[in-house]
């Protein structure tokens, strides 16, 4: 009888997570099923991932419905769900941030499982919180993460964080690892030619890129200031996100007023079939970035100014072997100190003197010491295997 997890999500965009990712094709490679529980029962992943099954995930039910039928339709499907792993023999639940714990912790009062994982990619702070909504969340969050019996978090600054904020019991097991992703790139190749023709960016100049969330935490507004002042003439910057762009949203509407007036900057929206086309595409760059802009006043102040081995974006470059340049946090610098694989800024007035300081110094040295430290400290693969191992 093949061994058999559930994992619980809210998330719609799970094929962008590599840890998660990762974490699945182990569980796969060591035999175990994988039963996933998302928004609608369909979220995107890869083809190498289509053994996974998938289910609708249930309401959280943080705020009761008004509707007494809805309320009953809820409380059926958690009935529904807890019944089928009973029926399959599911013992671990793994519940993905925040909604993912409380749902999983939901059916464990009923099935008694031997193990619940929380998997935190993102931490709540109390102090933060402004809606009734985010704060009852919380509270069944720190319910349910007395209960759990093992965590996975990214690193020792997240996890001294998430310790203190959840008040975690110390006998909880704890999973150091980085959100980075495990694909084998040895084979990869890179046409910048042709990247530069198709964005209509002219041959001579060098290519910065930021790719993910084009939000105000995600460091937006530090490019629209940027690209206003002295920003590199040499240097053309590409902003790609997996959602579209719209004049609707403030940043959204700068950066192509921008990009309209013949500032280096071009907005590309697209999804990537696969980690091969991604990374090919990331591959053309000579500067990366990952800036994070703590916005505490939104409920993501330490979560993203303590986002340290949490962010994708900089594992990818790191892998890829890109010169990064990266907003301080407590763990950016003492990475940096050790690995001259970037740089290191405060305030967006220093990005422009960031990009010339790497793009007049020796390529080489920092693409060699940004794949060492992707090497001896984001890959994940040896601490997901054990991890999976321990946990079926």
């Amino acid at each position: 009888m093949s061994k058999k997890i559930a994992y619980f999500t809210n998330s719609k965009t799970l094929f962008t997570n590599n840890t998660v990712l990762a974490v699945f094709r182990e569980f796969l490679d060591q035999g175990v099923e994988i039963h996933l529980i998302c928004p609608d029962g369909n979220v995107k992943l890869p083809d190498d991932l289509s053994k996974i099954k998938k289910h609708k995930i249930p309401n959280p039910l943080i705020i009761w419905p008004k509707n007494p039928l809805k309320i009953i339709s809820a409380l059926a499907d958690y009935v529904s769900l807890a019944k089928f792993l009973y029926q399959e023999k599911v013992q671990t639940l793994i519940g993905q941030d925040h909604v993912g714990l409380i749902i999983a912790g939901r059916l464990n009062k009923i099935l008694k499982c031997k193990t619940l994982v929380y998997f935190s990619f993102e931490i709540y702070f109390q102090d933060e919180l402004n809606t009734s909504w985010d704060k009852k969340l919380k509270e069944k969050e720190l319910k349910y993460s007395h209960q759990v019996t093992d965590i996975l978090i990214q690193d020792k600054v997240r996890m001294s964080l998430l310790k203190t904020e959840n008040n975690v019991s110390e006998e909880t097991k704890w999973h150091l690892i980085p959100v980075a992703t495990t694909s084998d790139i040895s084979h990869l190749s890179k046409d910048v030619r042709s990247l530069k023709k198709m964005l209509s960016i002219p041959d001579h100049y060098k290519l910065a890129i930021h790719s993910g969330s084009v939000e105000a935490w995600s460091g937006a507004q530090l490019f629209i200031d940027a690209l206003k002042e002295d920003w590199p003439s040499e240097v053309w910057l590409v902003i790609h996100s997996f959602e579209e762009f719209s004049d609707n949203h403030k940043a959204h509407f700068e950066l192509n007023e921008l990009q309209k007036k013949g500032v280096n900057v071009t907005l590309y929206h697209h999804i990537f079939e696969n980690d091969d086309q991604y990374f090919g595409f990331l591959k053309c760059f000579d500067v990366g970035f990952a800036l994070y802009a703590a916005q505490p006043q939104n409920g993501l102040g330490k979560n993203i100014g303590e986002i340290g081995l949490a962010s994708g974006k900089f594992s990818n470059l790191m892998m890829l072997g890109i010169p990064t340049i990266v907003t301080n946090s407590t763990f950016y610098p003492e990475l940096f100190d050790k690995y001259l694989a970037g740089e290191v800024i405060k305030e967006y007035s220093q990005i422009n003197t960031a990009l010339r300081k790497i793009l007049n110094a020796n390529q080489d040295n920092y693409t060699k010491e940004a794949k060492k430290l992707y090497d001896e400290v984001l890959n994940p693969k040896k601490a997901i295997q054990e991890m999976v191992t321990l946990l079926v």
